[in-house]
């Protein structure tokens, strides 16, 4: 269709399934209209769906927001402004999978979650990232 522009997203595997078939990868058709925001939603149907999951969608290595799987519903949380989508210098995003077992130092016997003073999944997440920046 004349003018319709892409949006590619790619994914952490999270099985030996996903290893199979990786990249795992999607293509997302949006208006000029479209929002972060409309992405997200569109993101949230794609991930596969876990309990106690956060994932982290990143645009040329930074995040830009959360998909947190840790409660009944399902939570969006952007973390940079709500742009269009056609604003956007690059429309390529990449979503990483984190769950408790990501976020455990095996340096140490017996293995302790890391950031034991943030009180939810998010939260540790959201440090982690903040205090590396190789994980893109």
């Amino acid at each position: 269709m004349f003018g319709t522009k892409k949006i590619i997203v790619k994914r952490d595997s999270i099985c030996m399934a996903d290893d199979c078939t990786a990249p795992n990868a999607c293509e997302f058709a949006y208006s000029s209209e479209e929002t972060l925001k409309d992405l997200v939603i569109k993101i949230s149907r794609y991930l596969p769906e876990m309990k106690a999951v956060v994932w982290s969608i990143n645009n040329k290595g930074n995040p830009i927001g959360y998909i947190n799987f840790c409660s009944e519903d399902k939570k969006f949380e952007l973390i940079i402004e709500n742009i269009r989508l056609a604003d956007l210098d690059n429309h390529n995003f990449y979503c990483k999978f984190y769950d408790s077992n990501k976020l455990m130092d095996f340096s140490i016997t017996p293995p302790e979650l890391l950031y034991p003073e943030c009180e939810t999944l998010l939260q540790k997440v959201k440090k982690y990232e903040k205090t590396r920046k190789d994980l893109y």
